[in-house]
């Protein structure tokens, strides 16, 4: 039978290499853990630099289009023949909406014409009259990009295809009161408002 000493000393030994195997362990979890931080780390950065290239040649794309049909395989926006514009008519809220039926396939050009309460050269509330007068002047510059862009869109081989394409009325929303409610169109929300090249090239 082990003496008390020999038992102390069996149970020191045996605590010691249990001691020595968390240690073990607590170091692979801790190599482990860095190993992953350090992998997120670089696939974070590696997504981001993906996403900036993508804003950045999509922003290209839509700089470079002619917005004109025609081309060659490869050179698909740079078109020289008749307008590659469609100019879309939106009756619910008497608005307009030009497309680019070649960059727009891959987030291209979109432009909503202007409300025309934003040209309304009256104050609003919480408005200074500077401010107004800079929201007036930038409706007035909208409303005339997009009307060269509508009439662009009426160049094409028949008078027929320069119309605009009217979406008419398909459905309708009520309050609770029974009262007609004009819902936006999903367009409407985009996040870069009325023409998103702008914010592309930002």
């Amino acid at each position: 039978m082990k003496s008390e000493a020999e038992i102390r000393a069996e149970l020191a030994e045996v605590e010691l290499e249990a001691a020595k195997i968390r240690l073990e362990q607590t170091r692979e979890a801790n190599a482990t853990y860095l190993a992953d931080k350090g992998r997120r780390a670089r696939e974070n950065k590696q997504r981001q630099h993906q996403m900036k290239s993508d804003r950045e040649d999509l922003a290209r794309n839509i700089a470079e289009c002619t917005h004109r049909q025609g081309g060659s395989p490869g050179r698909t926006n740079k078109g020289k023949g008749p307008s590659a514009l469609r100019g879309i008519y939106f009756p619910q809220d008497e608005r307009r909406l030009v497309m680019c039926s070649i960059c727009s396939i891959r987030g291209g050009l979109r432009v909503w014409e202007p409300r025309k309460i934003d040209g309304v050269a009256r104050t609003r509330k919480g408005e200074s009259e500077a401010q107004m007068k800079a929201r007036v002047a930038k409706f007035n510059e909208d409303l005339r990009e997009f009307e060269r862009l509508w009439e662009m869109a009426q160049d094409q081989l028949t008078p027929e295809a320069g119309q605009p394409m009217h979406c008419g009325r398909t459905f309708t929303f009520s309050d609770k009161e029974g009262n007609l409610a004009h819902v936006p169109h999903p367009c409407d929300g985009y996040a870069q408002g009325l023409d998103n090249r702008k914010a592309l090239a930002a």
